[in-house]
């Protein structure tokens, strides 16, 4: 998940940087997940523990994001 955090949160900088300050722009809040779906099967999911929260979470202070949703 850290990679798509990482480029969803670029994605949406690269847009809202296009936005003149002072104008109105969207808050970004990122969804962070910190369950394992073992019900995908073996092979099918990544195991979630708190160093792949952590993970997530450095890059939103990376890309600028103060709010998220964890999941």
């Amino acid at each position: 998940p850290y990679n798509l955090v990482k480029l969803a949160l670029e994605a949406s900088n690269k847009v809202l940087d296009q936005i003149p300050q002072g104008e109105h722009r969207a808050t970004v809040r990122a969804w962070l997940q910190d369950f394992t779906a073992t019900w995908l099967g073996k092979g099918n999911y990544k195991v979630y523990d708190s160093n792949a929260l952590k993970d997530q979470m450095k890059d939103e202070a990376l890309n600028r994001v103060k709010e998220n949703k964890i999941i």
